[in-house]
């Protein structure tokens, strides 16, 4: 597939994604608000430990306030991811249905002799699989695309954006789970 029809691909799932605003709108919203919880906990952990002054010198109140405030984030966080997972099957099946609909009314408007050409299985097998895959893709990979990256611009603006490892199992059955350690708009040195 040439860059220029991946293109043309995009912008057509991006208009089925946009008949859906309001959903589009939610998910976004829904995405953020996750990650922006989650990624407060290492920031919430790191303040317990300041809390730390030295050995017998421990602010427990303290610790334990931001310990609470970490589990708590954590939870609206997984709260959030949850209903983000919702709303994004919710509206794959929506645009699944709308491609499904789509494709009907055009296969009852070809003419006869087209189907005398094509088999009719192989057009419904090929079909269903197509609008299956989209469906797939847009419930689990937009999610993964759009939650998962950083991108690091550049002094002289270029753009760098890395991809993390959220909750992929290793060989060894290890779960591996990357966080950012920097935050928005700091200055990173090599």
């Amino acid at each position: 597939m040439t860059p220029a029809q991946r293109r043309r691909t995009l912008v057509r799932i991006c208009k089925y994604m946009f008949r859906y605003p309001g959903l589009v709108a939610l998910a976004f919203f829904l995405m953020i608000s996750a990650n922006v919880l989650a990624l407060a906990g290492p920031k919430l952990s790191g303040l317990a430990i300041d809390a730390i002054v030295g050995p017998g010198e421990v602010d427990f109140p303290r610790v334990f306030l931001f310990c609470g405030l970490m589990i708590g984030f954590y939870i609206l966080s997984g709260v959030m991811s949850y209903l983000l997972s919702i709303v994004m099957v919710n509206l794959s099946q929506r645009i699944t249905y709308t491609m499904r609909k789509e494709v009907f009314d055009h296969l009852t408007d070809l003419p006869v002799g087209f189907f005398d050409t094509h088999q009719t299985g192989e057009i419904v097998s090929r079909l269903s699989y197509d609008i299956d895959t989209v469906n797939a893709s847009l419930s689990n990979d937009v999610l993964q695309v759009c939650a998962n990256s950083i991108t690091i611009v550049r002094d002289d603006g270029r753009k760098d954006v890395y991809t993390l490892i959220k909750f992929k199992r290793s060989n060894q059955s290890n779960c591996v789970n990357q966080k950012p350690i920097v935050k928005c708009g700091q200055r990173v040195e090599e």
